[in-house]
């Protein structure tokens, strides 16, 4: 699948990721469980991430958050949310399960291997 801004088909398959994050422990084997990132060169604003097919460069991402989507009298339900400048994709949000501790841990392990600097 291509992005609507780019000319040339990008990978989005697991198996050529630099990063695999797995958002969700219990949607491991599913593309609703998966993030990937891919470093062009090791360089970060050359990279882009994929969720289910949509891509977003890395110089387009603006913040990376969790937060609790669960409605009163049920279980709590986390989301991953990465916003972006990018037009075609502003907002992604991830499911990732229903302990926030482990939300919070996984917003910030992207958020390091976004912003972090590269070497």
């Amino acid at each position: 699948m291509t992005e609507n801004n780019h000319t040339t088909p990008r990978p989005i398959s697991p198996q050529q990721a630099d990063e695999v994050l797995i958002v969700d422990p219990t949607r491991g084997e599913e593309t609703e469980g998966m993030l990937l990132l891919f470093r062009r060169g090791g360089l970060r604003d050359e990279g882009y991430i994929a969720y289910r097919g949509q891509t977003i460069d890395m110089a387009e991402v603006k913040e990376v958050t969790f937060h609790n989507t669960s409605i009163p009298y049920l279980p709590n339900t986390y989301q991953v949310v990465i916003t972006s400048t990018s037009p075609q994709c502003p907002t992604i949000s991830i499911p990732a399960g229903s302990d926030a501790s482990t939300a919070m841990r996984m917003a910030l392990e992207i958020e390091r291997l976004l912003f972090a600097p590269t070497t």
